[in-house]
């Protein structure tokens, strides 16, 4: 299984931009078969099986794949900002803009998996969900220490600051989730950032 210090192969990206396709086009992915995984790919069946055991490892791998696709947008967005408050709003809008979405790529493929099948890959996964989880806590422990030196929040203990960023974070994709499409990203944004700055003062 994947880890975040391992590079996937230009055969294995092919796969899961494939799968991707697939969604895109409203397949099923628990109907979907391996020759029209390898189709969307672009190679042939038999390369699916040098890479990967069954379609459900595929599946779930693709979950891993599009979790660090996610993560690497998030930070983009945020790299292109310069103050902290910049920094936060630009991850809140890209998390408004995926939770929007009727097609997020990793809710549907979520919907697609086997539950029984696919958990052995996902519990293997473990180790790549614990290395994305301290990428997570990296990324918030240098957006707050910006924070910090703007003077906008104080700095905390680190352990205190991630739970009050993934807190606010919960909360923020909660609201968008559950209020539907009449929801204000915009407020429920706001909120989000009034609550880290309070909670961190």
């Amino acid at each position: 299984m994947n880890d975040m210090n391992r590079s996937d192969s230009e055969k294995e990206i092919a796969i899961y931009e494939g799968v991707c396709k697939l969604i895109r086009q409203d397949v099923n992915l628990s109907q979907v078969t391996a020759s029209e995984i390898a189709q969307a790919a672009g190679i042939g069946k038999g390369t699916l099986y040098n890479y990967f055991s069954t379609k459900d490892e595929i599946i779930a791998r693709t979950v891993f794949y599009l979790i660090d696709q996610h993560l690497a947008q998030i930070q983009a967005g945020m790299e292109r900002q310069t103050g902290f408050e910049d920094k936060c709003r630009a991850a809140l809008e890209f998390i408004r803009i995926e939770a929007g979405r009727k097609d997020s790529q990793i809710h549907l493929i979520l919907m697609g998996l086997d539950g029984g099948q696919a958990a052995p890959f996902l519990r293997q996964g473990m180790e790549h969900i614990h290395a994305t989880i301290r990428e997570v806590e990296r990324i918030v422990l240098e957006l707050a220490e910006t924070g910090v030196e703007e003077g906008v929040i104080t700095r905390q203990e680190p352990g205190y600051t991630a739970q009050v960023f993934l807190s606010a974070l919960m909360g923020y994709c909660r609201c968008l989730c559950s209020a539907g499409e009449g929801t204000d990203g915009a407020i429920a944004a706001q909120r989000a950032y009034r609550m880290l700055v309070k909670a961190l003062n």
